[in-house]
C-alpha cells in the first residue's frame, strides 16, 4: 500500500471494507460508516474534525433520547484495538507510525465528544428522573405532597415515633367555605386560594412535619416528634390560623375560609397508615357536623364509636363506683425449687348482681382519677392479703400490681404510694409495680422521674409483657427498672415456635448482666415450665402453676402445690425441657470452644454421663445413642480446635439436628 493513499478517508474505508468481509455484522461497522461519511462530506481534510464533532453531538442527542450507556465510548476503544492490529497487517513499518497517529487523532477527538455527550445524557436523565419522582409524589398546584407521597412517608414516620417514643399526630383538614369562592370568582381564583394556603402551610410547618393535599380542598398534616398533648394542640392551632387567614385574590378581593379539623394520635390509635387516615377523616367529618352548633371546637380528636365509648365509660364508672373491688392473685414460683416467692394482684370487680368482671370490661374506659382509685384500692388490699399469706405459709412473699403509664406520671401518684405504705408494716422492696412494655408514656421524662422517686422509696419496678411490643431492649436500657417479665403470649407459644427459646436465653443473660430480675409469664403447661427451668429462668407464673384466684382460695392451692413439687422439680423431666437445655447449651458451648477457653475439657464434653439431662430414663435406645453421638462429636470438635485446628461444626450440627428431631417427634 502506497503512503500517498494514507488519508483519513481511505484508512477508515479500507478498515471498514475488510471488517465487512470478515465480520459483516460487527457493531464497529456503523461507527466507521459515520466517520467515513464525515470525511466524504468535507472537501478539505482539516474540516473533518468539525464534521466529526457534529456527528458526536448527534450521537449525544441520540443517547439522551434512547438513554444509551457507555457503549459509545466503548466502541471507540474497540475501534482502536481493531485499528492497531489492522494497520500493522496492511501498512509498511514506515507508514505504520503515521497511520497510527492518524487513527489515534480521530479516535481521541470522537471519543472525547462521545463521553461529553454521554455525561450530558446522564445528567439530563437524572434530572428527568428527579422531576418524575417529584411529580409522582407531589401536588402540582400547592407543591405539597399528594396521596402517594403521604402513603410512602407514613410508615417511616410511624417507625420514627416508635423509636423516639413520641406521639405522632395525623391531622385531616377540610376547607368549609371553599366552594363559594370557586362558584363566585371562578376556578382560577380557587386555584390561587389553594396555592396561597399551601404556601402558608409549608411556612408554618416544622422541618420534621409533612403536609399533603389529597385533592379538592382536603389537606393532611403529619406532625412528628410531639412530646405531649399541649405540643399537639399548639401545632394544630398554628396551622389552623395560617389556613384561615384572609387571602387577597388577583382581582383585589379578600376572601377567607374556615376549617374543619380531625386528628388521630399514634400510638394511642395503633393502626396501619390507611386506617389512621380514615380515622382522622372520620374525626374531621364529626368536627364538620358540629361546625354551626354550640358544640363547635377548633378540632376534633378521633374516638372509636363516640356514643358507644361514652356508654362504656358510664358503665365502667358505675362498676368502679358501686361495685366491689376484689383483687385476684396469681402465685409466682422459684423454678429451681418450686417454692412460692410472690403473687401478682389482678383487678377484678364484682357488680351488684354478684358477677365478677375482668379488666377487659372496664380498664380501658377509666380516666386517670378512676384508674388511680382502682389501683390504690387493689394495692392496699393486696398488701393486707400478702402479709396474711406470708404468715400462713411461713414465707416472706412479695406482691406486684399493674399500673398504666398515665398513672405513673399522674401528679400525686408517688404521694399515694407513700400514704399506702404508711399503713402497713411491710418492706417497700416486697412491692413491685408492673408497667406494660407495649404501652407508651405520654411524657418519658416525667415517667423516668416518677419511677426514680418510687425506687428511692424502695419500691421495685418491673417492665411487663416484654417480647410483645417493639421496643423491649430500648425500654430496658432507658427506664429505671428492677425486673422484666416475659410476655405470656410469647411464652405459651414456644412449643409451636421453639426458635423463641433463643430469645428467652438471650433475655435471661441480659437480665443477669444488668443485675435485674426475670420472670416468665404464660407458663401454662408442664413442658413450658420444665423448659423455662432448664433455661435457668429464675421464676415462673402461669396456669401450670395456678390460675388467678381470690385470697380465700390461696391456702387450698398452697397445700395442693406442695404435694406436687417433688414430682415436678428439679427440672429436666419432659422432652421439651430437655430440648430447651440442649438447644441453648450447645450454642453456648460452641462459643466457648471457639474462644478456646482453657477450663473446658473436651473429654468431659464427650462423656454423655456428664450431661445434666437424664435422657436414659426415657427408655428410648435410639434417642440415647443419638445423645451419645452428639456429645462425642462436640468433644471431638473441641479437641481439634484446642489443638489449633480450624472450627468445623458440620458433623456436630448434623448430630444435633438428628438428636433434636428424635427428641421432639417421639
Amino acid at each position: 500500500m502506497m503512503i500517498t493513499e494514507l488519508t483519513t478517508k481511505n484508512l477508515l474505508q479500507h478498515m471498514r471494507d475488510d471488517l465487512i468481509k470478515r465480520q459483516p455484522g460487527h457493531r464497529l461497522i456503523a461507527r466507521l460508516n459515520a466517520l467515513i461519511h464525515a470525511a466524504w462530506k468535507e472537501s478539505s481534510e482539516h474540516r473533518v474534525e468539525q464534521v466529526v464533532a457534529d456527528w458526536a453531538a448527534e450521537a449525544a442527542s441520540e443517547a439522551i433520547d434512547q438513554q444509551e450507556d457507555l457503549l459509545i465510548a466503548y466502541d471507540h476503544i474497540s475501534l482502536w484495538e481493531f485499528g492497531v492490529d489492522w494497520i500493522r497487517q496492511h501498512y509498511t513499518p514506515a507508514e505504520e507510525t503515521e497511520a497510527l497517529i492518524m487513527l489515534a487523532g480521530i479516535i481521541m477527538r470522537t471519543m472525547g465528544n462521545a463521553l461529553e455527550g454521554y455525561q450530558t445524557a446522564v445528567g439530563h436523565f437524572a434530572k428527568e428522573q428527579e422531576k418524575a419522582t417529584w411529580t409522582a409524589t407531589h401536588d402540582q398546584l400547592t407543591g405539597l405532597g399528594n396521596r402517594r407521597g403521604l402513603l410512602e412517608m407514613l410508615p417511616s414516620a410511624l417507625a420514627r415515633a416508635d423509636r423516639a417514643e413520641r406521639l405522632l399526630g395525623i391531622m385531616m383538614v377540610d376547607l368549609n367555605d371553599f366552594k363559594p369562592v370557586n362558584d363566585v370568582y371562578g376556578h382560577e381564583a380557587g386555584d390561587f386560594l389553594l396555592e396561597r394556603i399551601g404556601k402558608r402551610v409549608h411556612e408554618v410547618m416544622r422541618n420534621s412535619d409533612y403536609a399533603a393535599r389529597l385533592g379538592g380542598d382536603e389537606f393532611v398534616m403529619v406532625l412528628e416528634s410531639i412530646g405531649d398533648m399541649e405540643d399537639l394542640h399548639t401545632a394544630i392551632s398554628r396551622i389552623r390560623r395560617a389556613m384561615e387567614m384572609p387571602v387577597q385574590l388577583t382581582n383585589g378581593i379578600s376572601v377567607a375560609v374556615k376549617t374543619s379539623i380531625g386528628v388521630t394520635i399514634y400510638p394511642f390509635d395503633d393502626n396501619a397508615p390507611d386506617k389512621l387516615l380514615r380515622h382522622a377523616d372520620q374525626a374531621m367529618y364529626t368536627a364538620k357536623k358540629y361546625k354551626n352548633t354550640t358544640q363547635k371546637v377548633d378540632w376534633r380528636l378521633f374516638h372509636q364509636g363516640e356514643d358507644t365509648t361514652k356508654d362504656k365509660h358510664r358503665k365502667s364508672n358505675q362498676l368502679v363506683k358501686y361495685g366491689q373491688i376484689i383483687p385476684y392473685y396469681q402465685p409466682v414460683v422459684d423454678l429451681k425449687s418450686g417454692t412460692i416467692v410472690g403473687m401478682e394482684a389482678l383487678a377484678r370487680i364484682q357488680d351488684t348482681r354478684g358477677v365478677i368482671h375482668a379488666p377487659e370490661a372496664f380498664i380501658e374506659s377509666l380516666d386517670v382519677k378512676e384508674h388511680q382509685f382502682l389501683a390504690t384500692s387493689i394495692i392496699s388490699q393486696a398488701l393486707f392479703d400478702t402479709l396474711a399469706a406470708s404468715e400462713a405459709f411461713k414465707l416472706p412473699l412479695w406482691i406486684s400490681a399493674n399500673v398504666s403509664p398515665n398513672l405513673i406520671i399522674a401528679t400525686n401518684w408517688v404521694e399515694s404510694m407513700q400514704a399506702i405504705l404508711a399503713g402497713y408494716d411491710i418492706a417497700p422492696a416486697r412491692i413491685t409495680l408492673e408497667v406494660q412494655e407495649n404501652k407508651s408514656f405520654p411524657d418519658i421524662g416525667a415517667a423516668r422521674e416518677s419511677l426514680e422517686a418510687l425506687r428511692a422509696m424502695g419500691i421495685r419496678i418491673a417492665l411487663d409483657d416484654v417480647g410483645n411490643g417493639y421496643s423491649s431492649i430500648m425500654r430496658v436500657k432507658n427506664l429505671p427498672i428492677d425486673e422484666i417479665k416475659l410476655d405470656q403470649d410469647f411464652v405459651r407459644g414456644l412449643m409451636e415456635r421453639p426458635s423463641g427459646l433463643n430469645f428467652v436465653s438471650a433475655l435471661r443473660d441480659l437480665a443477669r448482666d444488668m443485675n435485674i430480675g426475670f420472670i416468665a409469664e404464660g407458663v401454662e403447661s408442664l413442658e413450658i415450665m420444665d423448659a423455662m427451668a432448664m433455661l435457668d429462668v429464675p421464676k415462673g407464673q402461669g396456669f401450670a402453676i395456678a390460675r388467678p384466684m381470690p385470697a380465700a382460695d390461696l391456702a387450698a392451692w398452697f397445700t395442693d402445690w406442695k404435694s406436687k413439687i417433688e414430682k415436678r422439680f428439679p427440672a429436666g423431666r419432659t422432652r421439651f425441657g430437655m430440648y430447651a437445655y440442649h438447644n441453648c447449651a450447645t450454642k453456648g458451648m460452641r462459643r466457648m470452644i471457639e474462644q478456646r477457653i482453657p477450663v473446658l475439657n473436651h473429654g468431659t464434653i464427650a462423656d454423655v454421663t456428664c450431661c445434666p439431662v437424664d435422657i436414659e430414663r426415657l427408655g428410648d435406645k435410639e434417642l440415647s445413642e443419638a445423645h451419645a453421638v452428639l456429645h462425642r462429636t462436640i468433644g471431638t470438635t473441641a479437641e481439634t480446635i484446642a489443638d489449633g485446628g480450624r472450627p468445623d461444626w458440620h458433623a456436630a450440627v448434623e448430630a444435633e439436628n438428628r438428636f433434636n428431631a428424635l427428641l421432639l417427634t417421639r
